[in-house]
């Protein structure tokens, strides 16, 4: 005659049934956690750097912003003017000589 069961019993026998499974899968997840762990910080100090490097750009551009509104309005009209009519051609440069030392004022020497 087999043993009566108890409902705790039953309850146990039941649980041991269900929690090797999710233990397996903890397991298999946690093996990846690091690296992904590792990965998600990456992540994470990048934004952190982006975000400080936009504050830091805002504030250059809000202080940009306030020394043109502090111009001349005529000082501006005449840069949107100048700006408007585009590129000035390059100045030419003068023709400077050659270094001293450089190859075509040193001579070379025949082979012997």
């Amino acid at each position: 005659m087999a043993p009566a069961k108890t409902l705790q019993q039953k309850y146990d026998a039941t649980q041991g049934k269900l929690l090797p499974r999710p233990r397996q899968r903890k397991a298999r997840w946690s093996n990846r956690s690091p690296n992904r762990n590792r990965l998600v910080d990456s992540m994470l100090g990048e934004v952190s750097d982006l975000r400080q490097e936009q504050l830091a750009i805002e504030g250059e551009l809000a202080t940009k912003q306030d020394e043109l509104d502090a111009r001349d309005p005529r000082s501006l009209e005449a840069d949107k003017k100048h700006l408007a009519e585009g590129p000035s051609p390059p100045a030419e440069s003068p023709r400077r000589a050659p270094a001293i030392g450089s190859s075509r004022f040193t001579s070379q020497a025949a082979p012997t």
